[in-house]
């Protein structure tokens, strides 16, 4: 999948599970998904599991506050495949 499709995929997903009702537009993909509300803890395992069923890669819940706290970044490293 390309970038353009894993990061609709996701902000649908973000949209549909939200801790607070948002619309797409509403969705920062440069901020911490967590820090802006967009997901806590229990919402990013759920997310996470998502992404290892849709696309079979695995993301540990901790890079959700570290490396992967956007979706910017939580997008370029599902469509890139990487498999860490």
């Amino acid at each position: 999948m390309s970038a353009d499709e894993v990061r609709q995929d996701l902000l649908a997903w973000i949209v549909a599970n939200a801790t607070q009702p948002c619309a797409i537009e509403d969705i920062h993909s440069d901020v911490s998904m967590c820090d802006a509300g967009y997901i806590d803890s229990i919402r990013g395992a759920d997310l996470l599991a998502h992404i290892e069923r849709r696309y079979a890669v695995r993301v540990e819940e901790v890079e959700l506050v570290g490396r992967l706290q956007t979706l910017d970044e939580l997008v370029a490293h599902v469509a890139g495949g990487s498999h860490e």
